[in-house]
């Protein structure tokens, strides 16, 4: 008969992992937690000093702001008259379409597709 003393070892379960015998198990080691950013103040940080908090990456937000600015500057310095009568509106159509605030006109579709991309 064989004494259960000395059958091979019992290999301990995967799963969490034993906590080690030695008095100084050493730091631990955590991530540190990013800021989250909510729509509201992606563009209105007023701590421009601290870059962590910024957010780099594309957001539809972000997208929206740019294509309207970038819409509003070209339509600045664009000569209404040229462009209506190259498509076969009227000047006051034309200026319809790419004005700010007015719901499915050209300018707001643009913006709404900037921001779906």
């Amino acid at each position: 008969m064989t004494n259960p003393s000395s059958a091979t070892p019992i290999t301990p379960k995967k799963g969490r992992p034993r906590e080690s015998s030695s008095s100084n198990p050493g730091p631990i080691k955590t991530k540190p937690k990013k800021p989250k950013t909510s729509p509201s103040n992606i563009l209105d940080n007023d701590n421009d000093n601290d870059t962590d908090q910024h957010s780099y990456s594309w957001t539809p937000e972000k997208r929206e702001v740019i294509v309207d600015y970038l819409i509003g500057r070209a339509i600045s310095g664009l000569d209404y008259d040229e462009l209506a009568s190259k498509v076969g509106l009227s000047k006051a159509q034309l200026k319809n379409a790419l004005a700010k605030g007015q719901k499915s006109n050209l300018r707001d579709r643009l913006v709404t597709a900037a921001k779906a991309i």
